[in-house]
């Protein structure tokens, strides 16, 4: 980065209302502020929200909702009456203020530029200095060493305004003090523009990822989310932390890279033509030849002899651009090298041919519906806790850190979940009952309701690997779902399994088998909480995620569970069916995650775990990539996990995992 582009921090003193505001502002951002007005908005779309547990109408007629799923330790306070608070007409908006908050994250109907005004006023310090903290949005510092006394005074409305483009669907803000504790008193946040309603208008499409933890905005303003769980590997190197790249202003793009990525796969809107633009710096190699490699594009390649050193030298940016056109809505990337290992900064991925997008009424990350009530697709952040809710965490915690080193299972070979989906030529054949029993074949495999009768098995189909060899398979047409357990081929290549159901009207009800049917220990249905290969190239799970436990309770069972296979008579022990989640307020910056664990302790934070399932070690459900290995000779899950598989869940916080009451949500 050229010496004379470095951009200094600024301190801005602007005269408002006879208030003088300063702070230094990291540029790029428009960060203003103003004496604070009454709580109002023109935009009908505005979400406001109040530092307290009930919602509130302000003089303007205004509703604004609690202030939920806060991190770090918040503590609420209100400032008493006769304490009067100046510079507003809505003084009880900033008589109720939340202190020693870290952050929050604000789920948004869309991505989009955003103008967010936080609302807050100094109830105690009567001098400068006491309390100080920065502001971060989506990653990136948007106010400097915010000293509220410094600026409006003791007891005295304050208001800050800025704004920061939001990429994934969710507003991040982070409150970090340098002196005493951050407070607020309200949070409004209003889209630039009004979110168009027709389609038409939404015809271009580009996404920005850069092989960060953290999310990056480069000087343009755009925002570059965290690194992709599909690039292959776990690993980030961050050696390139305050040295100078070379050629470049956007030095973040490239201070943090991934070394040896198997690949990248990205979902995109429809079939097309793309750009794909590859950032890249060179920090371990100094004289050519000692890293090159080659880039291929849906399997046809389109760069040779990458090397970064003989093109720029070392620690400068080197950027490779190139089209492809995607026929199946997933744009797949393989990295090759000759010598060393590939490296990777950051990828961008445009379109270049109008899109030809199709819609679905899928669950987003699944290959079906959902009940829109579905246990599987309900925010359960601000559910209320069993009495024992802590215990049953650190019971499971206990369990995930004293087996396989501490690691808790990412199934996603044995006993992962097979997905299949049925369409009109999809032959129809029963199934063998291949469990011996004393009985006979039990009944309504058969009779009844013949779980085991005209199951749609696609030709390509294969179980899960592993003893239990788990099959699902789901017919759109009918709105069926089957799950088998055991499932094979028997010597004359006719389908068998041992066990399994079928659940019709799928969409319409629970994800409950009829009681004594279906293929885990519950009676639940495993594939709604499996992680799909879908979910991962999304980069969010918007589910509930299926969690297998050494000796569940065996002293009942849960709904929506209808059995189990517990063993346990610790009072602690989670039963089968039980919800649990990670708290919403809890800073998953703090944990050395991976990308899929980070993916996975988010969506725990808001819909949780569901214990479907006794097992030998602490494990979640991924769906199984057989089919898919076996059609194109390629294993997605090892070019998404990459060599470090057995590492996808490190350093999870299961001691962190609270607990939902027995039979919670039951209808």
């Amino acid at each position: 980065m050229p010496a004379y582009s470095t951009p200094a921090r600024t301190a801005i003193a602007l005269a408002l209302a006879g208030t003088i505001a300063s702070a230094a502002v990291t540029p790029g951002h428009a960060t203003q502020y103003a004496a604070a007005p009454a709580a109002t908005a023109t935009a009908t779309n505005t979400i406001r929200l109040a530092a307290r547990t009930t919602s509130r109408v302000d003089p303007a007629g205004n509703t604004w909702k609690p202030l939920y799923a806060l991190r770090g330790t918040p503590n609420y306070r209100v400032t008493p009456a006769s304490q009067a608070i100046s510079n507003t007409n809505d003084p009880d908006l900033y008589r109720y203020e939340v202190y020693g908050l870290t952050g929050t994250t604000i789920p948004l109907s869309t991505a989009g530029r955003y103008n967010v005004t936080i609302a807050t006023a100094e109830p105690y310090w009567k001098a400068k200095g006491k309390r100080v903290f920065d502001i971060t949005a989506e990653g990136v510092t948007v106010v400097d060493d915010l000293d509220i006394y410094a600026t409006a005074g003791y007891s005295t409305a304050h208001n800050v305004t800025f704004t920061t483009t939001v990429t994934d669907g969710a507003l991040d803000l982070k409150f970090l003090a340098s002196v005493d504790k951050a407070i607020i008193a309200g949070i409004t946040i209003t889209p630039t523009t009004t979110p168009s309603t027709d389609t038409t208008a939404h015809n271009s499409f580009t996404s920005r990822m850069v092989a960060s933890p953290t999310p990056v905005t480069d000087k343009s303003g755009n925002v570059w989310s965290r690194w992709s769980a599909t690039l292959g590997t776990n690993r980030v190197d961050r050696g390139l932390r305050g040295i100078d790249i070379k050629g470049t202003d956007d030095d973040e793009i490239y201070r943090t890279y991934v070394q040896n990525p198997r690949g990248y796969a990205l979902n995109v809107p429809g079939k097309g033509r793309y750009k794909v633009r590859l950032a890249m710096v060179e920090n371990t190699y100094w004289n050519k030849g000692g890293r090159v490699f080659d880039v291929l594009a849906e399997d046809t390649p389109v760069v040779k002899d990458i090397d970064i050193t003989a093109a720029v030298g070392p620690r400068a940016a080197y950027d490779v651009t190139f089209e492809t056109n995607v026929t199946d809505g997933i744009l797949d990337l393989i990295f090759r090298a000759t010598a060393g290992t590939p490296t990777i900064s950051a990828i961008e991925v445009t379109n270049v041919t109008p899109l030809n997008t199709t819609s679905t009424t899928n669950h987003p990350g699944l290959p079906f519906p959902l009940y829109p009530n579905s246990v599987y697709a309900t925010d359960i952040s601000t559910a209320p806790l069993a009495p024992n809710a802590h215990a049953v965490g650190t019971y499971i915690a206990h369990q995930a850190a004293t087996r396989y080193d501490g690691y808790a299972g990412f199934n996603n070979r044995e006993f992962a979940t097979a997905m299949h989906i049925a369409t009109a030529d999809t032959p129809r054949t029963d199934v063998i009952h291949a469990c011996a029993t004393d009985w006979g074949v039990p009944p309504n495999l058969f009779d009844g309701d013949s779980h085991f009768r005209s199951v749609p098995i696609p030709v390509n189909a294969l179980p899960a690997a592993g003893s239990d060899g788990e099959m699902s398979i789901y017919d759109p047409a009918t709105d069926q779902l089957w799950e088998f357990w055991k499932m094979s081929r028997d010597s004359k290549n006719q389908w068998q399994a041992c066990w399994g159901g079928r659940i019709d009207n799928f969409s319409t009800k629970e994800a409950i088998f009829p009681t004594g049917f279906g293929a885990s220990a519950s009676g639940m249905a495993i594939s709604p909480g499996m992680i799909t290969l879908d979910d991962i190239r999304r980069g969010r799970i918007d589910h509930a995620i299926a969690l297998a436990v050494p000796h569940p309770s065996g002293l009942g069972h849960s709904w929506p569970a209808n059995r189990t296979d517990g063993t346990s008579t610790d009072p602690n022990a989670p039963y089968e069916g039980q919800r649990l989640r990670l708290p919403a307020n809890l800073d998953l910056d703090k944990y050395n995650l991976t990308p899929t664990g980070r993916m996975i302790a988010e969506a725990a934070q808001k819909y949780g775990f569901i214990v479907t399932d006794n097992a030998g070690a602490v494990s979640v459900t991924a769906e199984s990539s057989r089919v898919v290995t076996a059609q194109t000779g390629r294993d997605p899950w090892s070019a998404y996990l990459g060599s470090d598989a057995w590492s996808t869940m490190r350093d999870f916080p299961w001691t962190e995992l609270e607990a939902l009451p027995i039979n919670y949500g039951k209808r």
